[in-house]
């Protein structure tokens, strides 16, 4: 009886050791995946400033308007922009005239 408990305590306690090395052995591999994922997470990061601080440099204003210098460009104002209307065409191939009565006051047929 007494060798019975003593073989049942050993199959216990290796039970119980078995046991405890999958949980460190599961523990350590969380846990570097865990610090990898980290890692590739900070390189993510320092890619993600890396490109904002791009996008900031390429949209700067004053860029921008030296470009638009060197490339002739001017800046036009509101009343200088022209609109271009294509009016529809029928099936006899005229255009179709837009009825303007119909649209509010001061709105366009664009």
């Amino acid at each position: 009886m007494h060798r019975n408990r003593f073989w049942i305590s050993i199959f216990v306690s290796l039970a119980f050791v078995f046991g405890l090395l999958v949980q460190v052995s599961r523990f350590t591999m969380l846990s570097r995946q865990a610090s990898r994922l980290e890692m590739e997470q900070e390189a993510i990061a320092a890619e993600n400033r890396k490109l904002e601080a791009e996008i900031a440099v390429l949209t700067n204003r004053t860029r921008t308007d030296v470009l638009a210098g060197r490339s002739n460009f001017v800046t036009i104002q509101p009343e200088e922009k022209m609109t271009i209307i294509i009016e529809p065409r029928n099936s006899a191939g005229d255009a179709d005239p837009v009825n303007t009565a119909k649209l509010p006051q001061g709105a366009r047929h664009d």
